[in-house]
């Protein structure tokens, strides 16, 4: 029989036999208090006593490094976390769990976790998900666990620290579907929204697609063998093409996924049926070709798949081209291809003329607009060819023979470089003189022997003997010669066609350009892009049209300036080429540009932020001219924010009846995402339009940039553009820009690359701009008599190259065009200046 200690104390008492009374214990005694286990209730011979079960077990110690392979093993074993939203899931459920950092304050000791980043993160990716999956069920998952508990499971959740974590699951036709498709665990980045959404679109439900491609009304054409593609439409936000520059940093390691197209062709009768299609939302686009114009069709397969469970029909019909493409086949009379023909185009009406392009051996092609043409074909030892004829809308397609011309039966040599290109062509039928035949065995000497460079020069000598004895040749041949000796070709596009002749659109490439507003995120109608052609002094101008988008032909355009301008806003002028620094519109299927609308009120100052990422990298803020910093609406100071088109815009109102200075700053808050790629600071005046240049590297420690400073009564803006790690007041460093503009204003009779030392004998120049260091600045100031500052660094800081020169272009940008006043003063912050404390001084207030 078990015995406690009470039990054993009234053994050993005298008054055992009188200690137990039936009509006391005969009902169960409950102890009082909390116990951390039931406590066990015996009737024993001393009576009803409470019984606490001792817990024998020993705790069990184990070494960190048992604990971290026992971890190790959790996670390698299952990296999928399995929360009880993925239970009991129905065919076509689609269920997203975002988890998170949480109670970052626990362990800020070791990290400096913002718990508001991770919570803005995850709710945007949310949002952003079921914006375009609208059938998806999304769950936030904070990172919670109880810091004073030390089994495994808590151990395995703390190693999480730090995460962000997107996991997906879906089940169709009663399969489930599940995985990790972001990972900040892993990449130790933040997710990218665009890469997580395509990510998730690989567990969207699946549902048969038939596509039916047809011509409009009164168009026939063929629709066999036409490529549709279907492209996912995501809403990402327009970019600027001004800059050619991906949408990705390289500081940051990221890249855009690439677009996942899924390509077929149609049969006969215009018909496409894919199987297993994810249920997203697509466009259906068909590319532009000889035949008929670029069609796209938006359509949401997720509405279309809930209202219907059969197969999913789609019908695009296509539009009749609105050019007429050129293509010319000419073969001699054995029906060999005839190359290095010069195929001269004339407009009937305007008598215009344009010249052919081969893009293949025997193959010439060109675009016209619809009218009467006529063409004529010269060759080398052929009949000269012509003929008239009406373009019409889509292919005209000509295959001509040349006859010999037995008057010019001595072909001439092709370049080295179209020899390469060239297939070996037949030879002539004509028979060939004595002089060919003794030329023709030397090359093939040539060919066989290896020669000294004395023997060669010995040998063309002898062949201009040769051809100087021969009788003078015809004047019509003469003729011939100087025509067709080097023939004239479109260059680079005559290499692309070489390297690719069988292509679905014309030879002659075409861009689209997309004009819109960068605020409203709307497209401009009306809108003229011109291109100024250098090499032929021409113009060619296009109009957009509803959509804000038109088609440029690369037709004979090779380099100049394309300029595109409307009424009521600033226009944008880009050189377009070949080289390093210029446009290439043979390399860019498609432009889009912002064109920012002028300010109705003459009296105020914008500044517009516009960036393609979901989260805006920096935060602007404003001292305004009583010392008073806002980074909201404040008086006649405007800020506004556009979610849909991602920018921002700050206006200064009523800048006549104000006196001194508004000091723009900038808090950075994605360092990495602060990079000309991703975002453009736009100041817009009443005179003028200005993009301030944004720093190209950010320092984890340079927290603020600053921008400049406007200038009221007179609305004028002065860049100064340097980050830092200081807190800026009002008028830090304005003094010493103070004195280095009225220096530069007094200098006006001296060139300003003078003043600056950029004539030095030691410059660096570089595509039309001048690089010097620094110290050459600082001893040229000097030399012309200013007085040395010590902040002449900050301020231009922003002309500073990568390679730590400075460029003359971006300093002239800065000071060459300052033809308004500057006024540093504020006539109502007199009494502020006498109640600030020493240690934070006023600086005095100067004009310029």
């Amino acid at each position: 029989m078990k015995q406690t200690r009470v039990q054993s104390a009234a053994t050993n008492s005298r008054l055992r036999d009188n200690h137990y009374d039936p009509k006391v214990h005969t009902k169960a005694w409950i102890a009082p208090g909390i116990f951390n286990q039931l406590p066990k209730y015996e009737h024993l011979d001393s009576g009803l006593v409470v019984i606490h079960q001792k817990n024998n077990k020993m705790k069990k110690f184990k070494e960190l490094s048992e604990l971290n392979q026992e971890i190790e093993q959790m996670q390698q074993k299952d990296e999928f976390r399995k929360f009880k939203e993925f239970e009991n899931l129905y065919n076509g459920d689609l269920v997203v769990t975002i988890e998170y950092c949480t109670n970052c304050a626990q362990h800020a000791g070791s990290t400096r976790h913002d718990e508001e980043k991770y919570y803005t993160f995850a709710t945007n990716l949310k949002q952003e998900l079921i914006q375009q999956y609208p059938t998806a069920k999304v769950y936030l998952k904070p990172l919670i666990y109880d810091p004073h508990d030390y089994s495994i499971d808590t151990l395995y959740i703390q190693r999480r620290i730090g995460a962000f974590e997107v996991q997906v699951c879906s089940k169709n036709r009663d399969q489930v579907k599940k995985g990790l498709v972001f990972s900040k665990l892993n990449t130790k980045m933040w997710p990218n929204y665009t890469e997580v959404i395509e990510r998730v679109s690989d567990y969207l439900n699946t549902a048969p697609l038939e596509i039916y491609v047809s011509f409009g009304e009164n168009i026939t054409g063929n629709l066999n063998n036409i490529e549709v593609a279907l492209i996912p439409h995501r809403q990402d936000r327009p970019q600027s093409s001004v800059s050619r520059i991906s949408s990705q940093t390289k500081r940051t390691n990221r890249t855009v996924t690439k677009e996942r197209k899924i390509i077929a062709k149609t049969n006969n009768q215009g018909y496409i049926k894919l199987q297993d299609v994810p249920v997203d939302v697509y466009v259906v686009e068909v590319q532009e070709s000889n035949d008929y114009l670029n069609e796209q069709l938006l359509f949401n397969m997720v509405e279309m798949a809930e209202q219907s469970n059969d197969t999913i029909q789609v019908v695009i019909k296509l539009r009749k081209q609105t050019h007429s493409y050129l293509d010319i086949k000419i073969f001699n009379q054995q029906g060999s291809n005839i190359i290095e023909a010069k195929i001269t185009i004339t407009n009937l009406q305007t008598q215009e003329s344009m010249l052919s392009r081969e893009i293949e051996p025997g193959r010439y092609e060109a675009i016209l607009e619809p009218n009467q043409y006529s063409f004529t074909i010269q060759k080398r030892g052929y009949k000269e060819l012509s003929q008239n004829f009406d373009a019409v809308q889509g292919v005209n397609e000509f295959k001509l023979i040349l006859e010999v011309d037995p008057n010019d039966q001595q072909p001439i040599k092709p370049p080295q470089s179209a020899k390469q290109l060239q297939p070996i062509q037949k030879p002539s039928s004509a028979r060939p003189t004595s002089a060919q035949r003794s030329q023709q065995g030397s090359n093939t000497n040539q060919s066989q022997l290896q020669m000294s460079k004395q023997q060669q020069q010995q040998q063309q000598q002898q062949q201009q003997q040769q051809q100087q004895s021969l009788p003078p040749k015809p004047r019509s041949q003469q003729q011939s010669m100087q025509s067709y000796e080097q023939p004239e070709y479109m260059e680079p596009t005559k290499q692309e066609a070489i390297s690719n002749p069988n292509r679905p659109i014309s030879g002659y490439k075409s861009t689209q350009v997309f004009i819109y507003d960068p605020y409203t995120n709307q497209p401009i109608e009306g809108v003229q892009v011109i291109l100024n052609e250098e090499s032929t002094k021409q113009a060619q101008t296009y109009v957009t049209d509803q959509e804000g988008t038109c088609r440029i032909i690369l037709q004979g355009v090779l380099e100049g300036k394309m300029v595109i301008q409307t009424e009521g806003y600033f226009p944008i002028v880009e050189e377009y080429g070949t080289t390093q620094s210029k446009m290439n519109l043979y390399q860019l299927r498609e432009l889009s540009f912002p064109l920012i609308q002028h300010l109705e009120d003459k009296n105020s100052v914008m500044i517009l932020v516009q960036t393609n990422v979901e989260v805006m990298p920096i935060d602007i803020k404003m001292i305004l001219p009583d010392n008073v910093q806002i980074d909201q609406s404040h008086q006649n100071v405007l800020y506004d924010l556009n979610d849909e088109s991602g920018c921002q815009r700050i206006i200064v109102h009523d800048l006549q009846t104000k006196r001194g200075v508004y000091r723009i700053i900038a808090d950075i808050i994605e360092p990495d995402y602060v990079h000309p790629q991703h975002l453009k600071v736009y100041i817009i005046t009443n005179k003028d339009l200005k993009l301030v240049d944004v720093p190209k590297t950010i320092n984890q420690e340079q927290i603020y940039w600053d921008i400049g400073v406007i200038c009221a009564p007179n609305s004028g803006f002065l860049e100064i553009n340097t980050p830092t790690d200081e807190i800026l007041k009002r008028d830090k460093y304005l003094k010493d820009y103070q004195s280095l503009l009225q220096f530069l204003k007094n200098s006006k009779n001296m060139d300003l690359k003078t003043i600056l030392g950029f004539n030095d004998k030691e410059r660096l120049e570089l595509q039309g701009d001048v690089f010097v260091q620094k110290d050459k600045i600082k001893n040229t100031l000097d030399k012309y008599g200013f007085e040395a500052i010590t902040n002449l660094d900050y301020l231009i800081y922003s002309a500073m190259m990568s390679n730590g020169l400075y460029s003359f272009k971006r300093l002239e940008q800065k000071f060459g065009n300052l033809d308004f006043e500057f006024i540093f003063d504020d006539e109502n912050s007199t009494s502020k200046q006498k109640e600030m404390s020493e240690d934070e001084p006023y600086d005095d207030d100067y004009d310029i």
